[in-house]
């Protein structure tokens, strides 16, 4: 009878973490791919641009000459972007998801 009892605990647990394991799995969010734009108010773009990305995840790229970025797997959610160009420094509110693609940024200058 103690044999069995040690057999249905060892079962037991493991399926605990197996099914730990599956909830965690689900919890955590999809990461996405992030392409965006910053633009000026003027409409044009800013090339060579530092855009940082700060929320449940740091992230940080530099605009091409078209004003573009990208950043691989990033988790959803609220982030503030904060874009600087020289001496031009602007925080704005950026929500991620799949939704919200691509990411526009107008700064002020």
């Amino acid at each position: 009878m103690g044999n069995t009892c040690k057999k249905g605990g060892k079962i037991f647990s493991t399926m605990l973490v197996i099914v730990l394991g599956i909830v965690g799995a689900y919890a955590q969010p999809t990461a996405i791919d992030v392409a965006g734009q910053v633009t000026g108010a003027d409409g044009m773009p800013k090339r060579f641009a530092r855009v940082q990305m700060e929320g449940p995840g740091n992230y940080v790229a530099i605009t091409n000459t078209r004003g573009q970025f990208s950043i691989n797997n990033v988790n959803p959610g609220r982030y503030v972007a904060t874009v600087t160009q020289g001496d031009n420094i602007q925080r704005l509110p950026v929500v991620i998801d799949k939704g919200a693609m691509p990411v526009k940024i107008t700064v002020k200058w």
